[in-house]
């Protein structure tokens, strides 16, 4: 783990260097269904998207990785400091470089029940996110895993009838009550949207 962050120029745009004392040890991440559907299949190679040079983190479950967190769980990120990050004007709010992830061990998948019961992750280290974790995780990911399949199916059969989704990652920012009007407009019958 890198001791020093060292910000690029990209990086000071968002916010400062960490001061020593507010170093995390453990931050958030959201990478939505995509994420961690590459996470569960143990091909993630970074935490956003590779065409993005930053990732934001947080300490808490901030709004940005609230919205979703309930249906795919989160990111716990053991090596935060690797991303050379900055601390934005939000204390909670973090960004670091889009870099490889070099160890799929430095990430750690939080169940969405799990993420409900600690305030601060960046006060954990790298065991207490394994230790919280452990006791649901198959189970949880079982679940997960069978939405993010009904999502991407859903995704799939509202293609072919047509309509342009647009960012597919984001189709769950969506209201309910709007998902389920443009799947019956399309004729599509819920997989996921049914049930969420």
């Amino acid at each position: 783990m890198s001791t020093v962050c060292q910000p690029s120029p990209l990086l000071l745009n968002f916010g400062t260097p960490v001061a020593p004392d507010r170093l995390p040890r453990v931050l958030l991440r959201f990478s939505g269904p995509c994420g961690v559907r590459d996470f569960f299949d143990e091909s993630l190679t970074r935490l956003a998207p590779a065409e993005d040079s930053v990732v934001f983190m947080a300490a808490r479950n901030v709004e940005f990785i609230a919205q979703g967190v309930d249906y795919f769980g989160c990111f716990a990120v053991l090596n935060p400091l690797d991303y050379h990050l900055v601390q934005t004007p939000d204390p909670d709010v973090f960004v670091g470089e889009n870099r490889r992830v070099e160890h799929l061990s430095d990430v750690v998948w939080i169940p969405p029940a799990v993420m409900k019961s600690v305030s601060n992750w960046a006060e954990l280290d790298a065991s207490d996110a394994h230790d919280l974790v452990a006791p649901t995780v198959a189970e949880s990911r079982r679940t997960v895993s069978e939405r993010i399949s009904e999502y991407f199916e859903e995704l799939s059969d509202l293609d072919r009838s047509g309509f342009l989704v647009g960012n597919k990652a984001f189709w769950f920012k969506r209201s309910q009550q709007d998902r389920l009007a443009i799947l019956k407009d399309h004729g599509v019958a819920p997989r996921w949207s049914g049930t969420t």
